[in-house]
């Protein structure tokens, strides 16, 4: 379901204690439930309550996150990864949604990913603009959809990956959308601001990293998100960018 690019610390109470308003049925197939978002709580803390045996020291300097209910709207897509870029805008893939009147789709023969521009330093008043699709088959599988994005020195380098099968599957009685994570297809790149586009010469029958999920296979690469450095990742330790990824590995079978 498309959702609104929204500041991060505006706290919205969970979905089902609105009533749905609208149903329909997207390309894919599967059924959104379009819902009214009920009134923000004044102020929220998230608790803090970190497992036993947490391996991880206990920050002195952030001592908690409290959520005020302030939050602006902007759009109506999902998967927005901003990247800070030199010139100090931020850019953003999007999908299965609209920005500013355009509409793009990640499902089917005729699949589309987004991008766009972020403008202002306030996360309550800023402007998305330069929006943009562009054209990448997902098939053999059902979805291609954006992962890792990342502006460095000048180059957008943006990362898709696949889906399978489409939404809206049944199996032993349990519904499930988009299952099977599908392999990381590779990066398409611009050197203008997405303007332009030059396709990663990889494809989803030819991936990156030679991986394959038709049939449920476990890929180990699929999804990668890039780790965020600051603006043109002038905080990376050694220059480097890094990548976390999301997957499985096959499942030993006999032995340890």
């Amino acid at each position: 379901m498309a959702a609104a690019l929204a500041c991060t610390f505006g706290w919205i109470p969970p979905a089902e204690s609105a009533e749905p308003t609208e149903v329909k049925q997207s390309a894919s197939g599967s059924v959104e439930r379009l819902v009214d978002a009920p009134q923000p709580k004044p102020y929220y803390a998230w608790p803090s309550t970190p497992p036993a045996g947490c391996p991880f020291q206990k920050s002195d300097t952030l001592v908690g996150v409290g959520f005020t209910g302030h939050h602006a709207e902007y759009t109506g897509a999902d998967t927005w990864y901003p990247s800070w870029a030199a010139d100090g805008n931020l850019y953003s893939p999007w999908t299965d949604g609209n920005v500013n009147g355009l509409g793009s789709g990640s499902g089917g023969e005729n699949a589309t990913t987004g991008h766009a521009t972020i403008l202002g330093d306030n996360p309550l008043h800023l402007v998305v603009t330069n929006q943009g699709v562009f054209k990448s088959s997902p098939r053999p599988y059902e979805g291609r959809y954006p992962c890792g994005s990342l502006v460095y020195e000048g180059v957008w380098y943006y990362g898709t990956y696949c889906l399978h099968p489409s939404g809206g599957i049944t199996n032993n009685g349990q519904l499930y959308n988009w299952p099977w994570l599908g392999p990381f297809v590779g990066f398409r790149w611009s050197t203008d601001q997405g303007k332009t586009w030059t396709q990663t010469p990889c494809t989803p029958e030819k991936p990156l990293f030679g991986e394959h999920a038709l049939k449920g296979e476990p890929v180990k690469i699929s999804a990668p998100h890039f780790v965020d450095f600051g603006r043109n990742m002038e905080h990376s330790p050694d220059g480097k960018a890094y990548l976390t990824r999301q997957g499985l590995r096959p499942a030993r079978r006999g032995g340890s």
